[in-house]
């Protein structure tokens, strides 16, 4: 467990949380996880150019995240077998 943690870039703790969140997930659409997102933005009354802009604004603020070793390894594999 603490192995695919790790591969995946979390503790053991998240990557608990993570695959019990996917279970509970994989028994609903798409429309109804987000429904209630979706509600919440109408109640709001904000318009999406407003919402596109709160977006870049956390997007610029936020630091990068390091990737999981593995990820790193793979994406250097495929930029050496690419033409």
């Amino acid at each position: 467990m603490v192995q695919k943690a790790k591969l995946v870039g979390k503790t053991a703790p998240e990557y608990v949380r993570l695959l019990i969140e996917q279970d509970l997930l994989a028994d609903r659409s798409f429309d109804e996880i987000l429904r209630p997102i979706r509600q919440d933005f109408l109640k709001s009354r904000t318009t999406e150019s407003q919402l596109d802009s709160m977006v870049r604004r956390a997007r610029r603020r936020r630091p990068r995240q390091k990737r999981p070793s593995s990820q790193r390894v793979a994406r250097a594999k495929n930029r050496k077998t690419r033409p």
